[in-house]
């Protein structure tokens, strides 16, 4: 199936054409793209969709993500139609009540996180000065998490593990980034930093790629794991996206390091924020569809069906086995 198509342009229109959308933009042709090219539509700002062109993206299993606000924040979303095994959902609800099978689960999905957040810093770190030095600390906070994660008996300690550890690897992420990006540490409301406001969109972005995961995959991202119950919060895709947020993280590492984005492309809201620039926005969106989305992507999908394959008691699947043993991750 194809890719994800971005519509970031104001006064842009989206509309139905046969089994195709047709996109309209101010002072230009109008696009006709085959339905069957998009596996996902991202829509940002003012731009305008048909109700027919709904119905196409929902018949032919299309997800959609609109961002809205200055600060990207996600609205409406359709994940393509449901699966159509309810016995699936059935079987996720019985889990929610197993508390002790539930924080096995959550344990082993905070477990693959690290063993790709090692994978992840070790390709970053390659051929950098002071590897050594980012690496043994990287060393003593996994192997911190490790213990917390064998030790912990409750979703909250299980929580807490997983954010001392990302605490500790955003200081190493923070020291190799240039200074004048101004981030020392995970700040989200409002970003104050160019690189927090990339890992904001980026996890957004993954975030609805887990959501759409587990709705295809016949779960209910709002019954998570890890996450506890919340009005309007998909739980099973915040646990889905917690394997990837290292992908993230290396993604938004290599624009800056590679200077495709620098301070530049972002201004000062005037609250205490930075806003990702028009032509910023085209370079993260052409780079996340060239290098993200497929990695994250395949992530989530197999941890969804992972989810699926044990509810319904089959094997598990080896890849989670090649993390549990430290042997190469294949996203």
């Amino acid at each position: 199936m194809g890719g994800t198509l971005f519509i970031d342009r104001r006064g842009a229109r989206i509309a139905r054409d046969a089994q195709a959308l047709r996109i309209s933009v101010p002072d230009a042709p109008p696009r006709r793209i085959p339905v069957t090219a998009v596996r996902r539509l991202v829509v940002r700002g003012s731009a305008s969709i048909e109700v027919a062109a709904l119905n196409l993206l929902w018949e032919e299993g299309v997800a959609l993500l609109c961002l809205t606000g200055r600060r990207d924040r996600p609205a409406a979303r359709i994940h393509g139609g449901p699966h159509a095994d309810a016995a699936v959902r059935l079987a996720q609800y019985r889990l929610w009540h197993d508390g002790d099978t539930r924080l096995a689960w959550a344990r082993e999905l905070l477990a693959f996180r690290i063993a790709i957040l090692e994978r992840e810093a070790r390709r970053i770190l390659e051929r950098r000065r002071g590897r050594r030095r980012s690496l043994s600390r990287l060393a003593d906070a996994t192997a911190k998490a490790r213990r917390g994660l064998a030790a912990a008996s409750t979703p909250d300690a299980l929580r807490g593990v997983e954010g001392a550890l990302a605490a500790a690897w955003f200081r190493i992420l923070a020291e190799l980034l240039p200074a004048s990006l101004g981030f020392t540490t995970r700040r989200r409301r409002p970003p104050p930093d160019p690189v927090n406001a990339l890992l904001s969109l980026g996890y957004t972005i993954a975030t609805a790629e887990a959501a759409t995961a587990a709705v295809r995959a016949g779960l209910d991202p709002a019954i998570g794991l890890l996450h506890g119950l919340a009005h309007g919060r998909e739980a099973l895709a915040l646990d889905l996206v917690e394997p990837a947020r290292p992908l993230v993280d290396g993604f938004v590492h290599d624009l800056f390091h590679g200077r495709r984005l620098e301070a530049r492309h972002f201004s000062d809201d005037g609250k205490g924020g930075v806003l990702l620039g028009k032509a910023g926005r085209r370079i993260f969106y052409e780079a996340w569809e060239q290098e993200a989305a497929r990695r994250v992507r395949g992530l989530v999908r197999v941890l969804a069906r992972e989810g699926v394959r044990r509810l319904r008691n089959r094997p598990p699947d080896p890849i989670l086995d090649q993390a549990s043993d430290g042997d190469d991750i294949p996203f």
